[in-house]
């Protein structure tokens, strides 16, 4: 039996929506495993992020050589350093030291250099013995931070003010920083998006 013009005028209507859903279903699950890409697949990271993260490393004595990996130009393969995987820009710094006390952490200064990583807002320094200095007031001038870790560091000295600054930040840890100390902690009250605290 012949088919009308209405009836194949229906069925490429059909054969057409079947096509579009599948392209659209192809299209998703690209897109979906975009954001977990290889890393070889992963962006070079941005030069002059590379150049604040060498100069902060000179500033660091590294007695166990933890961070050997920082040569090459892709600072997102170097330890501790962390990439968006769309953009090549640094958004995560984790240089936790060891807490066995082994006495392989990091020391040292902590260089201003840091403020050239624009889109940084995860921070952890935790673990490491800066025993010879104050908690940087530049680091109150990381308004994306919003996650900060300190914790067990040694620091000494007034922990600055300018961390009220941080108001995205989420996380804040100073514990176990026992030669720091605050004359005033109204700053706190400016870290309007605060979900964990320890000042222990």
């Amino acid at each position: 039996m012949a088919k009308s013009p209405m009836d194949t005028l229906q069925l490429s209507y059909i054969q057409i929506a079947i096509a579009f859903l599948l392209f659209a279903q192809a299209k998703s699950t690209t897109e979906g495993t975009s954001a977990l890409l290889p890393n070889e697949a992963i962006p070079s990271c941005v030069a002059g992020e590379k150049s604040a993260l060498l100069a902060f490393r000179a500033g660091l004595s590294d007695p166990a050589n933890l961070l050997s990996s920082w040569k090459g130009d892709d600072c997102c393969r170097w330890k501790g350093v962390y990439c968006s995987n769309r953009t090549g820009h640094v958004v995560k710094l984790d240089l936790r030291g060891p807490e066995d006390g082994s006495g392989q952490a990091l020391s040292g200064n902590i260089s201003s250099s840091l403020l050239g990583l624009h889109h940084l807002p995860y921070l952890d320094l935790s673990w490491n013995s800066f025993d010879k200095i104050q908690i940087p007031e530049f680091m109150g001038s990381r308004y994306k931070l919003r996650y900060l870790d300190l914790s067990a560091s040694l620091f000494i000295g007034r922990i600055p003010p300018q961390l009220g600054n941080l108001s995205n930040l989420q996380y804040l840890n100073l514990a176990g920083t026992d030669g720091t100390y605050s004359m005033d902690i109204t700053w706190l009250s400016h870290l309007t998006s605060l979900e964990h605290l320890d000042l222990s």
